[in-house]
């Protein structure tokens, strides 16, 4: 059974893939009945060390262009049925801004556009959605591809808390438009010992595989009852994201979300042991959902606390509390 999306970020620039991001967030929004918070993050130039009218006016030029996208992102919404509830603009950088607005309104869902550097290019650089990704508590929509919504989810499972969230949320949002679910799985046999298997280690690893299809299949029927559709299931013996990849090439043609749960790892341990998340992330060419384990939330908040004002942090525009809440909204003023 999946928590319903209450309330979902979109976090907006003037790149196209902002505009299918925003036709996504619109689109989830309109058939969930989600509050929808649309968010632009504006970095200004460093004043020169001897300011004057010319950067004066730069600035401000800069700042009403900011204002002016962020009003246009959130009536498109509007005007496209999404339950636009908030506009916020806010001034740094991008990544901490979002993540802060989000742990502020209590986003059940982050959505973002990427850009399409490339598959050489995304295995060798970050993003700005990259690092929202990492860093969340919340799911992360990462929009890319040529269209809105998809025809095709597939879903990566490997039996952990965050797969399992990943798999419900995706279900949900392919049951929003009929699109077809795939749910797979990789199975990583131990290596052949010297002298190949005994009678014991291949009924042992017979029983394994045997098992990896009965949860597959048990995970499937569960996430029928979301998605509203038969879920197909793939086992491929293979690592993860090269089993990803390959059951994503059977899509003949269609548009596909990616979702799966990510371990958490920081960014060392992301640097040592690798993420099948930060894989998926650089090389699918199109929407990729994330989802934290529920244990980040509380991670992320301690976080967040550390980018407040006191770090250098530009206070909003405008603060205003809701009565009773301890959610702060920021609104961008004309």
């Amino acid at each position: 059974m999946t928590t319903p999306l209450t309330r979902i970020l979109l976090a907006t620039d003037g790149m196209r893939e902002a505009t299918l991001a925003g036709r996504a967030a619109t689109d989830i929004s309109n058939k969930t009945a989600a509050e929808l918070h649309v968010v632009h993050v504006w970095t200004p130039v460093p004043p020169p060390p001897y300011p004057g009218l010319v950067f004066d006016d730069h600035h401000r030029s800069a700042k009403e262009e900011a204002v002016r996208l962020l009003r246009k992102r959130a009536w498109d919404a509007r005007v496209g049925g999404g339950r636009v509830a908030g506009e916020h603009l806010c001034e740094g950088l991008p990544a901490e801004e979002i993540l802060v607005l989000a742990e502020e309104l209590g986003a059940d869902l982050v959505v973002v556009g990427s850009r399409r550097a490339g598959r050489a290019r995304r295995l060798i650089t970050g993003s700005v959605s990259e690092d929202v990704v990492h860093r969340a508590s919340c799911p992360v929509l990462i929009v890319r591809g040529e269209k809105w919504p998809v025809g095709r989810v597939l879903v990566a499972d490997d039996g952990s808390e965050p797969s399992r969230r990943a798999g419900d949320l995706a279900a949900e949002i392919a049951g929003l438009s009929g699109a077809e679910v795939v749910v797979v799985r990789a199975y990583e046999p131990p290596p052949e010992p010297v002298g190949g298997w005994d009678a014991r280690g291949r009924r042992e690893l017979d029983e394994a595989l045997l098992q990896n299809r009965r949860d597959l299949k048990e995970r499937a029927e569960q996430l029928e009852e979301i998605a509203r559709c038969r879920p197909k299931t793939r086992l491929v013996k293979s690592r993860a994201a090269s089993a990803i990849d390959l059951v994503a090439e059977e899509g003949d043609g269609e548009q596909t979300l990616f979702a799966l749960g990510s371990r958490g790892l920081g960014a060392v341990g992301r640097a040592v042991l690798g993420s099948v998340s930060t894989a998926v992330l650089r090389r699918a060419d199109g929407p990729v959902l994330v989802v934290p384990s529920r244990a980040s939330r509380g991670l992320s908040t301690r976080r967040a606390a550390t980018l407040g004002p006191r770090a250098g942090r530009k206070p909003s525009l405008e603060r205003s509390t809701r009565a009773g809440a301890r959610r702060t909204r920021r609104e961008a003023k004309g």
